[in-house]
């Protein structure tokens, strides 16, 4: 009877770890897909039908023709009644600033989840495999994913501060940093009972 409790007890422990490790890669891809679009903050004319500009973390486009410039030259490549989100140059500046901070941010966020991510596959191996530190390294996973969570975070709370989150791409994001949290919890959750 003990046996066969131990082993529908592995046999759901890596249930809920192949639960985790598919939470964080489709949290990833979501987040690398949201990242690296342009539709962040979309700017439509008086009518709210026709897009003016389209804006990321990384570059802004002009919808009309189709040019995008990076968001750290664009203070120098468009004239400043040109810009979206605002004409006053102080402002615009430190507007581009936040968006480079941001961009920062998600791409530190994007990284620490690749390291959760394979770090969450090691827990998939069997407990007696990992002893290291005593099997305290099991918390490994859910910790980078943690640090990922808060990068993400960071990086939406310093891009809002500059646009708003009207696009797809940052809900695409923000679908990625949820699943990211879904996944710490898992990854918790199974470090805890792995080192029972």
């Amino acid at each position: 009877m003990m046996s066969s409790m131990k082993e529908y007890r592995k046999h759901y422990d890596k249930q809920i770890c192949v639960a985790a490790i598919i939470f964080t890669a489709i949290g990833f891809l979501l987040l690398c897909v949201g990242a690296g679009t342009r539709s962040w903050h979309v700017e439509y004319d008086s009518t709210g039908l026709i897009a003016l500009w389209y804006t990321n973390f990384f570059y802004t486009c002009y919808a009309t023709n189709g040019t995008c410039w990076s968001n750290q030259g664009l203070l120098s490549s468009v004239s400043s009644d040109q810009q979206p989100i605002t004409t006053s140059v102080g402002v615009s500046t430190d507007y581009y600033l936040r968006l480079r901070n941001a961009a920062a941010l998600s791409i530190l966020g994007i990284l620490f989840v690749v390291f959760g991510l394979i770090a969450s596959v090691f827990l998939m191996l069997p407990s007696g495999k990992i002893k290291i530190f005593n099997g305290r390294l099991n918390v490994l996973a859910a910790f980078l994913l943690a640090v990922a969570a808060l990068f993400q975070r960071a990086a939406l709370s310093e891009g809002a501060r500059g646009l708003n989150h009207n696009g797809y791409s940052g809900d695409l994001y923000q679908t990625g940093h949820a699943l990211t949290i879904a996944a710490i919890l898992l990854c918790a959750f199974i470090a805890g009972r792995i080192s029972l």
